[in-house]
């Protein structure tokens, strides 16, 4: 092979190699994840809609969280708070990674033989909407927050 031939095939591989190599997609950085740090239930009714006590002994709520993924079937739950008058409630919860799906939370009042939920649940998305989200109505009132890492 003639060493023009053999240069201008040399150059055609390069050039190809070249152009390909510009073609590569740019790796994106991390965004990151998103961590659920503490919710704090800073309004609820001590007694349920219907003016009647939470517990059939006539108690105050014994008051706990739960929450999931929209696209799982398991709960996850906060401590429950047992007897609660009056104030407000925080719980922290420095290592739930959060999807980017939508997350449901409902309050609960915790009762030996079946637990009541005390408000409709509600869902926010860690994407979508800013912490903390505000979850409330008439009722009660659930402050959520997140953090991205």
């Amino acid at each position: 092979m003639s060493l023009l031939l053999k240069s201008t095939v040399a150059v055609c591989l390069l050039s190809l190699g070249t152009l390909f190599t510009s073609c590569k997609k740019e790796q994106v950085s991390d965004p990151g994840k998103y961590y659920m740090t503490r919710m704090e239930l800073t309004k609820f009714g001590l007694q349920n809609p219907d003016g009647a006590s939470w517990d059939d002994d006539g108690g105050t709520p014994d008051i706990y969280v739960r929450y999931n993924a929209a696209s799982s079937n398991s709960w996850r739950e906060t401590d429950t708070k047992d007897n609660v008058a009056t104030g407000s409630l925080s719980w922290t919860t420095d290592n739930v990674e959060l999807s980017s799906d939508n997350w449901k939370f409902e309050v609960m009042d915790d009762d030996f033989l079946v637990d009541e939920s005390m408000y409709r649940p509600s869902d926010f998305n860690p994407i979508k909407d800013l912490s903390p989200v505000v979850v409330s109505n008439a009722q009660y009132e659930l402050k959520i927050y997140w953090e991205r890492r």
